[in-house]
């Protein structure tokens, strides 16, 4: 059988699987084990973890999971890459990633917790925006990273470098109290199924190139 038709399956089938469970999770939050884990987690981190300075830090590193900031990166992008398609499919990646994070919110519609450390963000809370997007954003950064690096020790920096910034982006979030536990974990499970929907396009086409 014809590899790219293999390739072409594979792409829908992710396709299916992401649209598939976010179907689900109407049921799941439905649950009160699921509550019952997000209050420990919330209770866990103000009572035992917040202070001035890590609620400092996390301020910043919020930032980097910003619609702002994944802009400026992306003009950056363009402006560096000259193969022009690379930042076009890291702008489609990221446009379709928050479409489909504000499709969930609209209809699942879950309420932020109460209390923030910040100014409350607009909209719902679940799937998280920060954690969906950063964990696709990034992570197509990583598999950009690999695919046209050739020195390994460069690459093993970048990569940690940028799932650094994708944990520290993903907890600030729960850290901050602007989100649920659970709201972060189906975010980057959201998040890692959008971004496997542009390597395996990328895979089919080579985008990227080599």
């Amino acid at each position: 059988m014809n590899k790219e038709f293999l390739r072409s399956i594979r792409y829908y089938l992710i396709a299916f699987a992401f649209l598939f469970i976010l179907s689900i999770i109407c049921s799941i939050f439905a649950s009160d084990f699921v509550l019952k884990i997000d209050n420990a987690v919330s209770d866990f981190l103000t009572n035992y973890v917040v202070n001035k300075n890590l609620t400092s830090f996390f301020k910043i590193f919020t930032n980097l999971g910003s619609v702002n900031f994944y802009i400026i990166l992306i003009i950056f992008f363009i402006i560096i890459f000259k193969n022009k398609k690379i930042p076009l499919l890291i702008t489609i990646n990221l446009a379709y990633t928050y479409l489909l994070n504000n499709i969930a919110k609209i209809t699942l519609r879950r309420e932020r917790p109460l209390i923030n450390l910040i100014e409350k963000p607009s909209g719902y809370s679940f799937p998280s925006g920060h954690a969906m997007c950063s964990v696709a954003f990034y992570g197509m950064l990583i598999y950009i990273i690999n695919k046209k690096i050739k020195r390994r020790n460069i690459k093993v920096i970048l990569n940690t470098m940028l799932t650094l910034t994708v944990l520290l982006i993903v907890f600030s979030r729960i850290y901050l109290n602007v989100h649920y536990f659970a709201d972060i974990l189906f975010g980057c499970l959201f998040g890692f199924l959008a971004l496997k929907i542009t390597i395996e396009y990328d895979k089919l086409y080579n985008v990227i190139g080599d």
